[in-house]
């Protein structure tokens, strides 16, 4: 694996370690960590991690959950962060206690499916905050008749709770082509003063590659 690659779907972990200036030793909480549908058995470890990278090249700590016990089981092998829970039954809040989660930390990934919206509403803001968030809110599958109960406004009911939280859109609607809208990549507000001059809407990987190097 070259050292700075991006291994996350829409290169999450090199837009971290980017406005992060590659800084060793920090902190994320990724929410969601495993691999989805894909089959744990034919894909690598670090495929469609947003922190492997981080944790790995850059020595990261962390807090990585999963509810999926196979994708866990052999990711404990190679990750310290890794841990199993199903979110739609555990609170949040109690298991970042449990792992002796930092009040204050570097990356918030949220991509955690059904279980997306009670972790929004549950997880504690005024205990916790980051410097940066990916959040998954899955607008371009409104359209979609198999997902649209699952996210179907999620895109605003996310975007004005962060919104009132202070944080602020760096890269909104991102996706793999500009009409393909998954996710909005968010920053405190001393973060945006530095790279908010960057910021764009419906955006690609290639897009914010660009803007950043």
């Amino acid at each position: 694996m070259n050292r700075f690659s991006c291994n996350g779907q829409f290169g999450q972990d090199f837009f971290v370690a980017s406005i992060m200036k590659k800084k060793p030793n920090g902190f994320f909480v990724d929410i969601g960590c495993g691999i989805s549908s894909l089959d744990i058995n034919h894909v690598p470890i670090f495929a469609m991690s947003n922190t492997f990278l981080l944790e790995k090249a850059l020595s990261w700590n962390g807090i990585a959950l999963d509810y999926d016990e196979e994708y866990c089981e052999k990711a404990q092998k190679f990750r310290s962060s890794v841990t199993c829970v199903d979110l739609m039954e555990a609170n949040i809040n109690d298991v970042l206690a449990e792992r002796n989660c930092p009040e204050h930390f570097d990356y918030l990934s949220l991509d955690v499916d059904q279980a997306q919206r009670k972790v929004l509403d549950e997880l504690d803001f005024e205990k916790y905050s980051f410097k940066i968030l990916t959040y998954e809110h899955n607008y371009s599958t409104k359209d979609n008749p198999h997902l649209r109960d699952l996210y179907l406004g999620d895109r605003e009911y996310s975007r004005e709770k962060f919104s009132s939280l202070g944080y602020k859109i760096l890269f909104g609607n991102v996706g793999l082509n500009p009409k393909e809208m998954i996710e909005d990549w968010w920053v405190n507000e001393e973060m945006f003063d530095e790279w908010g001059h960057l910021a764009m809407e419906n955006t690609t990987l290639h897009d914010i590659m660009e803007r950043l190097l």
